[in-house]
């Protein structure tokens, strides 16, 4: 047995997951990865979100999110155990920023 699950299910507990994203102005819409190996979708999120969960050694994580606007700017961050393990910021028009990983 290797160091990555390949079916998506974790054999430990890895640490807390910390999705952040912020958008200059307007709303924005949002694809992420749960905890429990599902795609979310949320549309129309106003300026700040955040999104927290606890996630097993070898689980991939992903965050998308698009300005709905003209002109903005979107940060996003996915924090790892306190730490910024993935980042992206885009601007322009209907800017959009995504960034994933595994956490190995």
């Amino acid at each position: 047995m290797g160091l990555f699950s390949f079916q998506g299910k974790s054999t430990e507990k890895a640490g807390t997951v910390l999705y952040k994203v912020h958008c200059s102005k307007g709303d924005f819409n949002l694809t992420y990865k749960c905890k429990d190996e599902k795609t979310c979708q949320l549309p129309q999120v106003n300026k700040n979100w955040k999104h927290q969960f606890e996630a097993g050694t070898g689980d991939y994580v992903y965050l998308a999110a698009q300005a709905n606007s003209l002109k903005s700017k979107v940060d996003i961050k996915i924090i790892y155990r306190g730490k910024t393990f993935r980042k992206a910021i885009a601007d322009g028009d209907y800017a959009m920023a995504i960034s994933s990983g595994c956490l190995c």
